[in-house]
């Protein structure tokens, strides 16, 4: 006779809380948003706009292209004015001041266009109003 064995119960792990920092994503968001991801994505846009950037300047560099600045020089160059845009936006209080004054209409429209592309069956391809498009077109 064979002997029947009885199946050994497995034990699951005990999944750990959530971090309040997690919960205050996932309800800021709406979503599951990993908070490496969270922050590893704007720092590559910030580093991949400034090297994008960089690399604009050194195209555009005339003195380079012709010959009478080396690379070394026009690098130097673009960190100048690096240092300067930098100082320009945080370099006093003045300076944070008219950074928040000027970008705040453009955070704010794009949180208003992110909260209202997000709701249930909202579309930002067009008008909502035909009405209205109808009175724009003459």
């Amino acid at each position: 006779m064979s002997e029947q064995q009885e199946p050994q119960a497995t034990e699951t792990p005990e999944r750990e809380a959530p971090s309040r920092s997690r919960l205050f994503l996932e309800d800021l968001a709406g979503l599951n948003v990993d908070l490496r991801s969270a922050v590893l994505v704007p720092i590559l846009a910030i580093v991949t706009a400034l090297l994008v950037g960089a690399l604009i300047i050194l195209m555009t560099d005339i003195d380079l292209w012709r010959g009478e600045v080396t690379l070394g020089e026009s690098l130097g160059e673009i960190g100048n004015a690096y240092k300067a845009l930098a100082l320009g936006s945080f370099g006093s209080i003045r300076a944070i001041s008219e950074t928040l004054v000027a970008s705040a209409p453009l955070i704010l429209g794009g949180l208003s266009g992110w909260r209202s592309a997000s709701g249930p069956g909202s579309s930002t391809s067009g008008p909502r109003d035909r009405s209205s498009s109808e009175a724009c077109s003459g």
